[in-house]
């Protein structure tokens, strides 16, 4: 009358299951984990690769207006030796005074004239202008050492460069 089947039982239990569940969520926790960090690493790469960016912007601009002068020995301000600071006093061809200074977070040119990047804020400005007596029988040079950080203050970058006049001057 009643009959007992056999039953095939084949399948997975429950603590399998969540077992299979719980091992699924750690991998998939830890390849979150992963991804997250390759997108802080991409924006960081980014950020860096703005501040160069940006950097180089204002040391072509900084350079290109202290290669077509020399420095200016005579300017008010000047007193006659390499004291670093943040100004440079420097005398275009035409005979043009000009004055490069930190001012804040940016680099004005002749005071007035902002020539620094918007994305970028200038912490440090230090010139050393070379040689420091006029009378040095030697290229004229500026050394500059310049520490920057984006707007988020996020990267920062420290930089040492030196920039040759152009112009000669007749000992």
């Amino acid at each position: 009358m009643f009959k007992i089947f056999k039953k095939n039982l084949t399948g997975f239990t429950l603590i399998e299951l969540l077992i299979a569940v719980a091992i699924l969520g750690l991998i998939s926790t830890a390849l979150v984990g992963i991804f997250i960090q390759a997108l802080k690493s991409q924006e960081a790469s980014e950020r860096m690769q703005n501040l160069q960016t940006d950097t180089r912007f204002l040391l072509e601009r900084i350079s290109q207006v202290a290669r077509m002068g020399t420095l200016n020995y005579g300017a008010d301000g000047y007193n006659g030796n390499a004291v670093p600071g943040g100004i440079v006093y420097l005398i275009a061809q035409d005979g043009e005074k000009l004055i490069l200074e930190k001012s804040g977070d940016s680099i004005l040119l002749n005071g007035s004239t902002n020539i620094t990047p918007s994305n970028l804020k200038v912490d440090s400005l230090n010139f050393y202008p070379y040689p420091e007596n006029p009378t040095d029988k030697e290229q004229r040079r500026v050394e500059m050492r310049i520490k920057v950080f984006d707007k988020d203050q996020k990267a920062n970058m420290v930089l040492n460069l030196i920039v040759t006049s152009r112009v000669y001057d007749q000992w």
